[in-house]
């Protein structure tokens, strides 16, 4: 097998992944797979999972070997941004693979998630267990059964703090699985925080929202709060999106960790109220639900005295990040779709939700007074906007009244 090995403007030195044939990647798991079970091992493509955009996934089938089915996936980046070895930017394509691989081999040493088997950060791919196919929190939460929904999303929220309450104060571990691989320490996730702190104060400002003296102060409260989480440090794959895991009868099992890290565990918790902030599939939670969810996640971690002031400052860091969000085009110009309802209907309602924290105002006071007014002036500028929907699963009952 021929590789071209090119030189970038950046300086990293990088095997250009992109346009391989799924031959090659055959090639390439055959070959780790000799040496980690024998010469014997033989693979072929069952099923092309994936064949656009950053990632190509495959299913292989495999003989001579203990397992007959295995996963690869192959981060190849694009033309903007290819695969780089030693390329560690934030959302590289290389630091997506680090990320993914390691975040792999961290869930399935607690149980909850694919076991990772062989693979190539030359190369830019990795082998894991195949989980087969499964359903997901999204599949229960778009269907016509409130029931199965909720149980659904209880089952999530409890796995969540299991996860959670598995990997507390892991850090060693975590560094030590990347090391393996050769991954080098990964930049903070909160580096761009002063930027998107100073985007949201623009937005108010073009509203006519003043901004208190004391706001700055609570931009850095949080900051410091999610850069310091001391016994909040958990191991989380980020994107703990509704289709970002298998149910299973007693837990979730987690993937897509192309940004897995260490971090603020409530970060991960707050999707359960602001909700789901990166993802596609969001609509309304009814709100005692949401209450009884926080309670499904605390039953497997508790967190300290301050869990529910350490819940707002994570809520407030989801509603300011997500508002400064254009990539899709401009929400203050247009509005967009984007899954199951537009950015203007996320908006709004992360800034009720938020607003809905009995201790907002107690926390964060200069922040309660700019959202409520944000909130007040886009109500009525958008006028016309439908509120956020419930999920369709909730849609057709007021929904089991808690």
């Amino acid at each position: 097998m021929k590789v071209r090995v090119y030189r970038s403007v950046l300086g990293f030195g990088f095997v250009n992944v992109l346009d391989y044939p799924m031959e090659n990647w055959l090639e390439l798991a055959q070959t780790a797979l000799q040496k980690l079970w024998g010469a014997d091992v033989s693979a072929t493509i069952k099923d092309s999972i994936n064949t656009e955009g950053r990632n190509r996934v495959y299913r292989l089938a495999i003989t001579n070997a203990p397992v007959s089915s295995l996963i690869l996936k192959a981060s190849v980046g694009n033309q903007e941004n290819p695969y780089q070895v030693g390329d560690i930017r934030p959302r590289s394509a290389y630091a997506r693979f680090c990320n993914e691989w390691a975040g792999c081999q961290m869930l399935s040493s607690v149980s909850m998630g694919a076991k990772a088997y062989a693979g190539s950060a030359e190369h830019g791919f990795f082998l894991m267990q195949d989980l087969g196919k499964g359903v997901s929190l999204a599949d229960k939460l778009n269907s016509n059964n409130p029931q199965e929904a909720r149980n659904a999303l209880l089952l999530y929220a409890k796995s969540l703090g299991q996860l959670h309450a598995a990997t507390q104060n892991q850090e060693a571990q975590w560094n030590q699985i990347r090391s393996r691989i050769g991954a080098p320490k990964a930049p903070s996730q909160l580096e761009q925080w002063a930027t998107q702190t100073n985007q949201f104060i623009g937005i108010c400002q073009r509203y006519g929202i003043a901004i208190p003296e004391q706001f700055a102060f609570e931009m850095n409260t949080i900051l410091v709060a999610l850069e310091h989480p001391k016994e909040y440090l958990v191991f989380t794959p980020t994107d703990c999106c509704p289709d970002n895991h298998l149910l299973q009868e007693d837990g979730l099992l987690f993937f897509d960790c192309e940004g897995a890290t260490m971090r603020h565990a409530l970060l991960d918790a707050a999707y359960l109220l602001v909700p789901f902030p990166s993802c596609w599939c969001v609509g309304q939670i009814p709100e005692h639900l949401s209450r009884e969810l926080i309670a499904a996640y605390r039953q497997e971690f508790f967190g300290g005295s301050d869990f529910e002031d350490q819940l707002t400052l994570a809520v407030a860091y989801w509603t300011i990040q997500t508002l400064t969000w254009k990539w899709a085009g401009d929400w203050e110009k247009q509005d967009y779709p984007w899954g199951l309802v537009s950015f203007r209907q996320r908006h709004l309602y992360r800034l009720e939700n938020l607003l809905a924290r009995e201790n907002l105002e107690l926390v964060l006071p200069s922040l309660y007074q700019v959202a409520r007014e944000l909130h007040n002036t886009l109500q009525v500028q958008w006028a016309d906007l439908e509120p956020m929907p419930l999920y369709p699963a909730f849609k057709s009952v007021s929904m089991l009244e808690g």
